[in-house]
């Protein structure tokens, strides 16, 4: 296998593929993939190389940060950017809401290291021709993918998760939160609590002192018999750097006092070639005094770096937007309602129904129920009562003046008639009425005489 950058040329089995479209290829592979096939070797990935892949892309992330971007206590560890482990940069790519292209630029940076150092891996052709004929699988998050490849990887002499363990102690007091120190122990099966039992804090008290040839026998059976309060006077009084509820301090001194009985396996590739310009950690100042409480106010510049005006126009127009976004109103078009799409709604099915027989129900004609008549019941029909009407005179009801019904030409001659019938009988009832007094009074005289 040989590499021909000029001509972007990957030399395999004397045939020649595409340097850039390899890288590709291989990046979009799993990060199962990826641990499958190192771990399957047995020569796995230095740690390191994971870190250089992440600074790759997290180099102009930083460049573009402002004042609102982190919290003031983050962006104080921050400053020591180069000195962060595997664990906090992984922490800080999502942090600062790395989208899925920086995602893909990490994958394809890390692949070009590992085919760059190729050598120093030991991947021959046949391995080559593997990958390159891999079906790729489907990627998962980013933090499902980092944790594949940090599984796949070991540390190098003299390096704890991808950082110099001789300056590590130090600076994770500068750089990582209690809950990262935590956070990396566990990533290495290293239980830190939070506040130490007392057979954990005895000891570690044993292991301080005999480390300085100032345990005794004595003093094994007296830490024995203390309790929790007692040990934590006796380490105060003895000098010793540990007590009972944790500070940053302690979790750092208990890590690495679990890191001392361990075995740190390393991987077989001591040394690793890239590109300074794209892996190195860029170098930066903070301006503390741009960020303001609680992030409130205008985002400001607060990243300085060599070369920075390179950027400034782009930096520029992005703080530009941020302080004076652009609302833009949403189009509602009106649709009449005639051409809504008619959307029939489905009841639920009922228990032991299914849609099949719902479907046959609606297709079956609907029969309408007749309404039953109403059930009238029969009134009782009561005699009607007649009332005696007074008889108004038809001159009255008609508003005419029989004296002058001459004046009237319309009603003259039937009023007349009227007149004269009404005469006639008031005569014939007179009569009658004269008839029967004088009968009564004959009666009554023949009834005297005898």
């Amino acid at each position: 296998m040989n590499i021909n950058y000029e001509k972007n040329q990957i030399m395999v089995y004397g045939k020649a593929i595409k340097y850039d479209a390899f890288i590709k290829k291989l990046s979009d592979l799993s990060g199962e993939q990826i641990y499958g096939f190192f771990n399957s070797r047995g020569i796995m990935l230095p740690r390191m190389m994971n870190c250089l892949a992440l600074v790759s892309v997290l180099n102009n992330k930083i460049k573009f940060l402002h004042s609102n971007s982190l919290t003031k206590d983050y962006f104080v560890r921050l400053q020591h950017y180069s000195s962060f482990t595997e664990t906090q940069l992984e922490n800080l790519f999502i942090a600062l809401n790395s989208s899925s292209q920086d995602f893909a630029q990490y994958r394809f940076n890390l692949m070009k290291l590992i085919v760059d150092n190729y050598e120093a891996l030991d991947i021959n052709d046949g391995e080559i021709t593997y990958l390159k004929n891999l079906k790729k699988e489907k990627i998962k998050s980013f933090e499902d993918y980092v944790g594949y490849v940090s599984a796949a990887c070991l540390e190098q002499p003299g390096t704890f998760d991808g950082a110099l363990i001789e300056d590590l102690k130090k600076d994770l007091m500068f750089t990582a939160t209690n809950q990262e120190i935590i956070l990396i122990g566990e990533k290495y099966g290293i239980t830190i609590p939070e506040r130490l039992q007392k057979d954990e804090y005895v000891g570690f008290i044993k292991y301080y002192l005999n480390q300085q040839g100032k345990l005794t026998e004595e003093a094994d059976e007296v830490l024995d018999g203390m309790s929790i309060n007692g040990l934590s006077i006796y380490a105060k009084r003895e000098g010793i750097p540990m007590q009972p509820s944790m500070s940053k301090d302690d979790l750092v001194t208990y890590l690495f006092y679990i890191l001392e009985q361990c075995e740190i396996p390393y991987s077989t590739c001591e040394s690793i070639t890239y590109d300074e310009a794209i892996y190195k950690p860029l170098e930066f100042t903070i301006d503390l005094s741009a960020i303001t409480p609680f992030g409130n106010g205008d985002a400001k510049k607060i990243i300085h770096y060599e070369g920075e005006e390179a950027d400034s126009e782009e930096y520029n127009a992005m703080l530009d937007l941020i302080n004076n976004p652009v609302v833009v109103e949403p189009v509602v078009e009106e649709v009449p309602v005639e051409e809504l799409p008619k959307v029939e709604i489905e009841r639920p099915l009922r228990p032991g129904e299914t849609r099949a027989k719902v479907e046959e129900q609606k297709a079956e004609p609907i029969v309408e129920e007749q309404k039953a008549e109403p059930i009238v019941e029969e009134k009782k029909v009561e005699a009607p009562v007649v009332k005696k009407e007074k008889v108004i005179p038809l001159s009255e009801k008609l508003g005419i003046d029989v004296n002058k019904v001459e004046e009237n030409e319309k009603y003259a001659e039937r009023e007349k008639k009227v007149f004269k019938n009404s005469r006639g009988k008031n005569v014939a009832i007179c009569v009658f009425a004269g008839i029967i007094v004088v009968l009564a009074l004959v009666a009554l005289g023949i009834a005297i005489k005898m």
